[in-house]
């Protein structure tokens, strides 16, 4: 009772909707006004258009269940409509000029709301009345209470278009207000059939960026046959897809370090599940790019296991849980979840310590801090004698398919752990540009690599730092040609 003891203080009575939904229809609208509203879609049924793509995140289209006010503005001023973390189900929001109107504003997941619970702000225009659809996502149903306010709401952070391969494709970013000269970038990819405001608004990234004073990119996968968002790492079931993520990648990196002034040195890359599983497809394929990998409760898929053979030995931290049902810690070379083969955790770990050349353990229990989430973690580091490459491992015992902090395990923040581990890599130190297999020469085999690598935004070769591999770095390599 004491949420809505607090409401009441701040707000005057709440109202609660009917149960048996008698707005249920656009045609039956009730009227909302301004403060706190309780409201109840359990007994509600569908009666409106699906997500409008605008506010589609990646999780489809589906909203049902839905009820629906007349909200009319008594001032132009901006409005915020909120059922942010006052209501027990995944919720929807959209509002539109007039039934099978215009629409003017939607919010799927709110930013920083917990639950998945929403928010959105439009400009409201003195006198004129709206209408305002209250959903859930896939028809889920529920109570909560619903606030209309005046204000400019939270800062939203557009999906900005980048042309790459013949697709347009799509990032967030997401920057400090104060954001010092050369900072460090960092990427963050969703799972499959998650989307990129799923990664920003609720994995905790914009507030370790304000803390830690980097940039950090949200870019979106491609859809495939079931509408789902989806990073190519070659799952069994996307034969018929060949979407250059690799390239993608790269390049959006290359591209925000050129136009924002950020640190080539330190930028990175993270993600969880899917997106785990395209961070070890980078480290395996586009190391002259990344100078680190974080890659959340994934896997190696057999051909990437089998085919990998970075061009520059990289820091990567990696988590696991030992209790997934989705990334099965004793892997699933039959291939029984339909994901395609792939090899037991440890044996993918054992592949990384030798890659990285890092043999030297020093293993680590955690604390538990909370015995209450059924898992702990220990931390494995391996190093090296004559380097400072290192590969973290946090196994998480009794752990599933979680984002540790997020969700199952409580013991660390997944967020906080991969910044920290990002962080403390040193930058290399600057040497020959030309020297592209840094041998401590320039000569034919780095202008074997230029030949290999050539083409535009290839960056491999790139020895004149223009962002292609062309004939300009054929004669800067061989103005520093020393045989």
């Amino acid at each position: 009772m004491k949420p809505i003891i607090y409401l009441i203080a701040l707000a005057g009575p709440v109202v609660v909707a009917n149960a048996q939904s008698i707005n249920d229809e656009c045609s039956n609208a009730s009227a909302i006004s301004f403060g706190i509203t309780g409201f109840s879609t359990i007994n509600a049924t569908d009666g409106g258009p699906g997500l409008p793509a605008e506010c589609d995140e990646g999780f489809g289209n589906g909203f049902g269940s839905d009820i629906w006010y007349t909200l009319t503005a008594d001032q132009s001023a901006g409005i915020i409509v909120s059922t942010c973390d006052s209501a027990d189900f995944d919720t929807r929001l959209a509002l539109y000029t007039e039934c099978d109107g215009a629409l003017i504003a939607c919010n799927d997941d709110g930013s920083g709301c917990s639950g998945y619970t929403s928010r959105m702000n439009f400009e409201g225009v003195e006198g004129v009345t709206y209408l305002l659809r209250v959903g859930g996502f896939d028809n889920e149903r529920g109570t909560g209470t619903i606030s209309v306010e005046y204000g400019d709401g939270p800062p939203e952070s557009p999906n900005i278009d980048f042309q790459h391969d013949g697709l347009t494709r799509q990032y967030r970013f997401y920057a400090p207000t104060d954001l010092p000269e050369s900072a460090p970038l960092v990427l963050v990819l969703h799972g499959y059939g998650g989307g990129n405001n799923d990664m920003l608004n609720n994995y905790g990234w914009r507030g370790m960026a304000d803390e830690g004073g980097f940039a950090v990119a949200f870019p979106n996968g491609t859809r495939d046959q079931s509408n789902a968002r989806f990073w190519d790492v070659d799952y069994a079931f996307h034969p018929q897809f060949d979407i250059d993520d690799d390239g993608f990648l790269s390049s959006l990196a290359v591209h925000l370090q050129k136009t924002l002034g950020l640190d080539s040195e330190r930028t990175f890359v993270t993600g969880f599940s899917n997106g785990a599983e395209m961070c070890f497809q980078l480290a395996c394929r586009e190391s002259a790019t990344f100078k680190g990998f974080a890659p959340i409760v994934g896997m190696m898929l057999n051909p990437l296991f089998l085919s990998c053979d970075p061009e520059f030995k990289r820091p990567i931290l990696s988590m696991n849980g030992t209790a997934d049902g989705t990334t099965l810690f004793g892997g699933d070379m039959n291939n029984t979840g339909g994901w395609g083969p792939y090899r037991p955790i440890p044996e993918m770990n054992e592949f990384w310590i030798d890659e990285l050349e890092t043999p030297i353990l020093d293993r680590r229990i955690l604390p538990n801090t909370d015995p209450n989430d059924g898992s702990t973690v220990r931390l494995d580091i391996y190093t090296g004698r004559d380097h400072d490459r290192e590969f973290h491992y946090y196994q998480i015992n009794g752990g599933g398919h979680d984002y540790p902090g997020q969700s199952g395990n409580m013991d660390i923040d997944a967020t906080r752990e991969v910044w920290n581990f990002f962080a403390a890599i040193e930058p290399e130190t600057p040497g020959n540009p030309a020297d592209l297999n840094g041998d401590g020469q320039v000569g034919p085999a780095d202008l074997g690599l230029v030949l290999a690598w050539w083409g535009v935004g290839s960056t491999g070769g790139d020895v004149n730092g223009d962002g292609d591999t062309n004939a300009l770095d054929i004669g800067q390599l061989l103005a520093a040609w020393t045989g």
